[in-house]
């Protein structure tokens, strides 16, 4: 084996040179330690508009003709699921009588469970 010692450096070694920890040379770089003045110090007065302030009726955030919810039902695409459809949706408006339905989409799309299949899709907007 090969003492470290012993062995000649390489030229890369002779380069290194130990960095001190403390800071020996501040006395000589010069620092100014004095604060920074950026503006006058004081916050800006915020702008007083000249026109009178005019309260703005809230409109209230439910209404009759607006949209609050919606569910999802879907059955796989066969004529025996269709009546399956049908009986979920008429369980579900029986189960929430105060639902008031807005509007219905129906698509037709691949659901991936096991094996993906064609579904039919229905969402209820209430």
């Amino acid at each position: 084996m090969d003492d470290p010692q012993k062995r000649p450096q390489r030229e890369y070694e002779k380069d290194d040179v130990t960095i001190p920890f403390d800071d020996s040379d501040a006395e000589t770089t010069p620092v100014n330690r004095s604060p920074i003045n950026i503006g006058s110090g004081k916050a800006a007065k915020p702008s007083q508009s000249t026109s009178p302030t005019q309260k703005v009726k809230k409109q209230p955030s439910s209404s009759p003709d607006r949209i609050s919810g919606m569910k999802i039902f879907y059955v796989k695409l066969h004529a025996g699921a269709i009546d399956f459809l049908e009986e979920q949706v008429r369980d579900w408006l029986a189960a929430n009588p105060g639902i008031v339905v807005k509007k219905t989409n129906v698509t037709t799309g691949d659901v991936v469970a096991k094996k993906t299949e064609p579904n039919l899709i229905m969402t209820v907007w209430y």
